[in-house]
């Protein structure tokens, strides 16, 4: 069990997803993650991975059943809670979301000075983790010069550079190359032992079957837990 396992951080219980026009994206799931550990998304194009991850980042509301987040109900979330509650979460998105007129280490120092921490430490932090992840010969350059995969690899590191609760990652990977693809991961691996829950989002399940980590396959609008050998619960 990893640093920090233990407390129940997320818990679905009969959740369900319909879209307008009453088209169920997933219904009765139910599944409970502990505390710093570290789980795989998967499941077809499709099958509802990204709105999964939304309702865990309180973007959308579920149709049925209740979600647990942080011991909360997140029915009983106000709204002028969310913002509170999202800063214990980073998500690295399928679209990335950089800011265009920033550059890949202001992109990624960023979370660092909303939080206080001054602009020396912030960019040297994150200049540290721009190296980590192969784009030390892109500090300065702005997102519009970026190729998708080094995008995706700023949006990693400013998603991890405030060390969260919890991380959501959706296609993490996808832009990448296979060594850049592992390298990734295990920084990952590197955020969860400090105690961050990961949850990652991907199509590809050889990947997930490469790490020894829990997946959670939604498929046919339902969704299989496969823990890996020798593990009791996730």
């Amino acid at each position: 069990m990893q640093k920090g396992a233990g407390q129940k951080l997320i818990r679905f219980d009969n959740v369900g997803l319909r879209f307008p026009g009453g088209i169920d994206v997933f219904k009765n799931i139910n599944f409970s993650l502990l505390q710093g550990t570290f789980h795989f998304l998967t499941g077809p194009s499709g099958a509802g991975k990204s709105c999964m991850l939304r309702l865990i980042h309180l973007s959308e509301r579920q149709s049925q059943g209740t979600i647990s987040l942080f011991d909360r109900d997140s029915t009983t979330i106000k709204r002028w809670e969310v913002p509170i509650f999202r800063t214990k979460m980073s998500v690295v998105f399928q679209d990335f979301r950089l800011i265009p007129h920033l550059s890949a280490l202001d992109n990624v120092a960023l979370p660092l000075q909303i939080r206080g921490v001054s602009t020396h430490t912030s960019r040297k932090q994150a200049s540290e983790l721009l190296d980590w992840v192969g784009l030390s010969d892109h500090l300065d350059l702005f997102p519009k010069a970026l190729s998708g995969g080094q995008m995706q690899r700023v949006a990693i590191a400013r998603a991890v550079i405030t060390r969260p609760q919890l991380l959501l990652a959706d296609e993490p990977t996808g832009n990448v190359d296979d060594q850049n693809a592992l390298k990734i991961m295990y920084l990952f691996e590197e955020l969860n032992k400090t105690g961050t829950t990961v949850i990652i989002a991907t199509h590809n399940r050889s990947l997930a079957k490469e790490f020894p980590y829990s997946e959670l396959y939604l498929h046919d609008k339902t969704l299989t837990v496969n823990l890996p050998k020798g593990a009791k619960s996730i």
